[in-house]
This record gives C-alpha cells, sequence and structure tokens, in this order.
C-alpha cells in the first residue's frame, strides 16, 4: 500500500519523466492540464505499492514498470497482483497491490476510516 498528499505544487512534466515510464509519461501528456497532477499521484503511489509488494521499493527503477489502466482510469493486474485506487480525501490518493495468484477473482478491497478512535 501506498499514500500520498496531492496538494502540494509540483513541476509534474519534469517528474514525470524520471520517474514515469515512456508510456506513462506521454499518457500523462495527453491528458488535459487539469488532471494532470491528480494522475501523475495516481499513478506513482500504483508504483510504489505495487514496488513495496515485490519487496524492491524504489531500489526497483520506478520508470522501467509501467502500470497501464483501463479507458476509465482503472489500473490493471500485472502478473498476479491486483490494483485497487482509493480517493479518501480530495487531497490524497492511496492504492494497494495484492497478489492473488493466477487467474483468482477479484480481491475485494475495503477502505474504512478511522476517525474518531484516536
Amino acid at each position: 500500500m501506498d499514500a500520498e498528499e496531492t496538494s502540494r505544487p509540483l513541476d509534474v512534466g519534469r517528474i514525470a519523466s524520471h520517474f514515469l515510464s515512456a508510456a506513462e509519461h506521454a499518457r500523462l501528456c495527453n491528458l488535459p492540464a487539469q488532471r494532470r497532477n491528480a494522475r501523475f499521484f495516481e499513478q506513482w503511489v500504483l508504483k510504489e505499492a505495487y514496488a513495496k509488494g515485490i519487496g524492491r521499493g524504489l531500489a526497483h527503477s520506478p520508470d522501467r514498470l509501467t502500470v497501464e489502466s483501463d479507458d476509465d482510469g482503472r489500473p490493471l493486474p500485472i502478473d498476479e497482483w491486483q490494483f485497487s485506487l482509493y480517493h479518501p480525501s480530495a487531497y490524497h490518493v492511496a492504492a494497494t497491490a495484492v497478489r492473488a495468484g493466477p487467474a483468482a477473482p477479484a480481491v475485494p478491497v475495503r477502505w474504512m476510516t478511522a476517525r474518531g478512535l484516536f
């Protein structure tokens, strides 16, 4: 799992060219400007969740990994790994990467808030 706070200003084009694959970067550049920051952070948390899941973290070059999405922006599986995105607030995005095994049905991910627990 990975989560990011998304309200900080970024030079998305410059950062994306270093951390996204060529295919992801091209897709990002083709988006309307107002959608690019949000999509960059979605790609980032998906890559981080997967890299953590396979036990490599950032030691695995993030620009060598491509997380594909369907036409609605939902992440597609990679081998035995299934992905899920969650937007808990207007300023946060989170992702999970779950190793489910070959031909496993979709693993449901249920997000819950911890408000009131602390």
